[in-house]
């Protein structure tokens, strides 16, 4: 094999590399995001919830977990999570009431067995529309759950 042969070979088993592991994106399965939340340690540090969240108020309490998606191993943009079950100041809860017009969620929220034991069983929780259009910073998408008798709420937020 000639000196230009073994250069066109290696050229070509190098753009195979590339194309196989650079050109991925962060995508993750929903199992991927699932093992993400589900190990995510429970802090109850206020603040990243309350920087991110404003529309919450000067909640009493949260529990949350939050972090990476996907692999350590694939370059480029990221994308993150955040689940957390807020007690809401009563005072923030009645003004929520007022400014949002809620309706029954179909289901429940689902959160991560790490914060299952914060929320209330048996709890009616409702959804507003207007709230999760401008909730949290504006490149996240989130859902977020009240449940306005118990003075909770429930984020699920996804952003880069």
């Amino acid at each position: 094999m000639t000196r230009l042969q073994k250069i066109i070979r290696l050229g070509i088993v190098l753009a195979l590399a590339i194309t196989a592991t650079g050109c991925q994106s962060d995508n993750t399965t929903g199992s991927d995001m699932t093992i993400a939340i589900e190990t995510a340690e429970v802090r109850t540090d206020h603040k990243p919830i309350a920087d991110r969240f404003p529309q919450l108020g000067s909640f009493v309490n949260t529990h949350w977990v939050g972090g990476r998606m996907g692999s350590d191993q694939i370059p480029g943009p990221s994308s993150y999570f955040i689940e957390a079950v807020v007690t809401l100041d009563p005072d923030d809860a009645v003004q929520l009431r007022s400014r949002y017009d809620f309706t029954r969620a179909p289901t429940p929220p689902q959160p991560p067995a790490s914060l299952a034991p914060f929320m209330e069983r048996g709890s009616t929780w409702s959804t507003s529309i207007e709230l999760e259009s401008g909730f949290g910073p504006s490149d996240w998408v989130s859902n977020v759950y009240v449940s306005l008798e118990d003075g909770l709420a429930y984020v699920s937020a996804r952003g880069e």
